[in-house]
């Protein structure tokens, strides 16, 4: 995937992420989470186990997130790296 791929995905997943809908709904998603971890009985290991998954799961979503919006961060620095390593040779 070239530079300018990696950053035009980069803002692809900004515009998703700072989505309103998907803003609100990462709010739900984690408010609903805590609200059933504290509601289960701490006997029930099984229930635990499961909302540990799905906690573990919803990690997982934001954290690809970061690392693609972090990703395009790196790939933008490499082209105004390329564009001033260029610019440098032409003056010359």
């Amino acid at each position: 995937m070239t530079p300018e791929d990696r950053t035009r995905r980069a803002v692809m997943a900004r515009n998703i992420w700072n989505d309103p809908v998907m803003k609100e709904a990462r709010a739900h998603i984690e408010a609903t989470l805590l609200e059933r971890f504290k509601a289960a009985p701490i006997s029930d290991s099984e229930q635990l186990r499961w909302l540990r998954m799905l906690m573990e799961a919803h990690e997982v979503y934001n954290k690809f997130f970061q690392r693609v919006l972090n990703d395009g961060t790196l790939a933008q620095m490499e082209i105004d790296r390329r564009k001033t390593l260029t610019e440098r040779v032409l003056r010359r």
